[in-house]
């Protein structure tokens, strides 16, 4: 099992299924555990996403779907 945030597949030389698995580059969330690259973006709440933090503290995300 495998679980990713992105992942993109690409022509390959060799027969099979090949994976290559690198770490994000982006800070984790501490509340929704996303790699996000606004995690930070809020000076008052330094260890929580753009998403997080209008859910939490301003109107939140417009859901289409649970």
């Amino acid at each position: 099992m495998l679980l990713t945030s992105a992942a993109t597949a690409v022509p390959g030389s060799a027969p099979g299924v090949q994976v290559l698995a690198r770490p994000s580059t982006q800070r984790k969330c501490v509340r929704c555990w996303h790699y996000r690259a606004d995690v930070g973006m809020d000076p008052a709440r330094s260890d929580i996403c753009g998403r997080c933090v209008a859910n939490l503290h301003g109107s939140g995300e417009v859901r289409t779907h649970a």
